[in-house]
């Protein structure tokens, strides 16, 4: 108990310093409990906004890239070593949970380009996650992904593309193969 306290203390800190390197970039409620494990990095133009009574738990690293956004609504949580990177946008709704090891990218490697892979680019599209939704643990949420309220997100799923509000979704495994 005295441990989590201590590491919330420390984690309001750490938020304070980021404020003060980050200015105006970076918005967030101080009611609110991120853990002294959680890493923020925000590069060039890019932003980050949090609202009240969010949960950032150790491990949880948000990247904002470029002119990224990068937008967190009311009463979120967002547990153990999830990975949040944006290079457009990505916003999760109010009252929404997110399992532990959970990742979302708004962006993709363009593989099609000639030349060395490290340097081919990028091509994004933002994620919106609605209100009211809990991603399981182990997902992956791709960039164009909207998620509708009220979904459940089973653990392990891979999302791209819509889900319609008050939708369940969870992913069969097959293997499949294909030149690129």
């Amino acid at each position: 108990m005295l441990f989590d306290l201590l590491d919330y203390i420390f984690g309001e800190l750490k938020m304070i310093i980021y404020k003060i390197v980050y200015g105006g970039r970076m918005i967030y409620n101080p009611v609110s409990k991120f853990s002294n494990g959680f890493k923020l990095r925000l590069f060039e133009k890019s932003r980050f906004y949090s609202g009240k009574n969010i949960v950032i738990r150790d491990g949880v690293i948000i990247r904002c890239n470029n002119d990224g956004i990068v937008r967190i609504g009311d009463g979120v949580g967002l547990n153990n070593n999830c990975l949040i990177n944006a290079m457009e946008e990505i916003e999760i709704g109010e009252n929404t949970i997110i399992g532990q090891d959970v990742k979302m990218y708004d962006h993709d490697h363009n593989y099609r380009s000639e030349g060395k892979r490290r340097y081919t680019g990028f091509k994004t599209a933002p994620i919106s996650i609605g209100r009211n939704v809990w991603i399981g643990s182990g997902c992956i949420i791709l960039k164009g992904s909207k998620i509708g309220d009220n979904c459940v997100i089973a653990a392990s799923t891979v999302i791209k593309g819509v889900v319609p509000d008050n939708t369940i979704v969870y992913q069969e495994r097959n293997i499949v193969k294909k030149d690129i």
